[in-house]
């Protein structure tokens, strides 16, 4: 990926999620998404890819196989969806 194409994907994902996107023990969350991509939560959701978290309460209690993947595997998975 180059330069000029890490940047744009930075600006669209700090747009999508309003700059609350976070990653912490092996999962995104955030507190909102951009309504035009609302439709996605639920698929997001369902691949362990996002969680919508509007307190953003971190838990050591999360589900298994999560653990197993890295930031940016989950990160490549979720702009897939977007894209689809």
């Amino acid at each position: 990926m180059s330069i000029n194409q890490t940047d744009k994907t930075i600006q669209f994902i700090k747009q999508v999620f309003f700059n609350s996107l976070t990653y912490s023990d092996g999962i995104y969350r955030t507190q909102k998404i951009h309504r035009l991509f609302a439709d996605k939560v639920l698929v997001l959701k369902e691949k362990r890819l996002i969680e919508i978290d509007k307190t953003l309460l971190f838990s050591a209690d999360l589900p298994d196989g999560i653990r197993e993947h890295t930031g940016i595997e989950l990160l490549e998975g979720l702009l897939n969806v977007f894209i689809a």
